[in-house]
């Protein structure tokens, strides 16, 4: 069954809290504020803005203990053949000691550690090409973004550099087009995908915390898997895992705008683990889509995303009905 009382219900119980919100903001807004006002470093900072899945819409709220988290990234006026990727984060030195407690310098990244959000900042330089960068762009807020058309030379906004330290290098990357290709799809499905990719973002935490594919390489394959023409998020997530089960051998997947493989780190032993969970989720969400009875067809949908797949309270509050919508199969779906 269709089920979008219990849908809706599903994703008010993942979705950040407004507590939550409310903490990423303020602790986002002091950082940028900080780097902003800094002596040291304000001179070399084109710009700072929010990137990953908290910009994109489709964070999911933390599971008991855990903590939430945001990605900052910060652009700097250097040129890339000036300095080592392996150099850029000791400019930062000086403001994390004044400014932070618990910080490291990863690979890719800074981590800083905060009591109740953890932070990436993301040291990038501007690519050459990347003339028309805009501030204006990068620092929208997504429900606005579902509202604009883009096309490929909006790409051109967005290229950066990031540092690989481990192997001393520049990487392209192009967080622009991750944003643009999200907020499109989600306005092709009037406003669906983003509520699948959390949902099914949940399963994947919920059943295998210690051994999953990291959030953006799944959004990228939900993104592949997840047709436009889904009428409500039953479908959406039924036909979706069906679609992955179409890729048996680990596909190569092309991030949006570049050449990189988004599944390139992940071996085909942890893709081939991947595959057998999504299929037995394609069995499972397929066998509660189409159930014709309402207990039956929940009972099933919770085998996927757990407790938080209940409105009980809200079933006793408010004189719910129990839903009867059955699904209606298009010809040529769940074949």
């Amino acid at each position: 069954m269709i089920l979008d009382t219990y849908f809706k219900d599903f994703l008010s119980n993942i979705n950040l809290t407004k507590n939550q919100i409310s903490r990423i903001k303020n602790t986002h807004e002091t950082l940028r504020d900080r780097l902003k006002n800094d002596e040291e470093l304000s001179k070399y900072i084109i710009d700072t803005f929010l990137q990953g899945s908290y910009k994109r819409a489709t964070a999911i709220r933390p599971k008991n203990g855990e903590k939430s988290d945001v990605d900052i990234v910060v652009v700097l006026n250097l040129n890339k053949d000036e300095i080592e990727p392996n150099k850029i984060f000791n400019l930062f030195e000086n403001f994390l000691e004044k400014n932070y407690e618990d910080y490291e310098f990863n690979n890719k990244s800074i981590r800083i550690t905060l009591s109740d959000v953890d932070i990436d900042l993301v040291i990038t330089l501007l690519d050459d090409i990347s003339t028309s960068f805009s501030k204006n762009f990068f620092n929208k807020n997504v429900i606005k973004l579902m509202n604009e058309n883009f096309n490929q030379k909006d790409y051109k906004k967005g290229y950066l550099y990031l540092p690989n330290t481990q192997e001393n290098k520049w990487i392209k990357i192009n967080p622009t087009a991750q944003i643009i290709c999200t907020t499109s799809k989600n306005k092709k499905t009037n406003g669906i995908y983003i509520k699948v990719v959390k949902a099914i973002k949940w399963w994947q935490r919920l059943n295998y915390p210690d051994s999953h594919i990291k959030s953006y390489p799944l959004e990228r394959l939900i993104f592949e898997c997840c047709p436009n023409e889904i009428r409500n998020i039953a479908e959406g997530v039924c036909l979706t895992f069906e679609n992955m089960t179409k890729y048996e051998q680990k596909p190569y997947l092309k991030d949006f705008a570049l050449e990189t493989d988004v599944l390139e780190n992940i071996s085909n032993f942890e893709y081939d683990k991947f595959y057998s969970r999504a299929y037995e989720a394609s069995e499972i969400s397929k066998q509660a889509y189409l159930e014709e009875d309402a207990d039956e067809s929940i009972k099933l949908w919770k085998e996927l995303f757990g407790n938080k797949f209940d409105n009980s309270d809200t079933t006793k509050n408010s004189g719910f009905t129990k839903p009867n919508k059955k699904a209606d199969v298009p010809s040529g779906r769940f074949a």
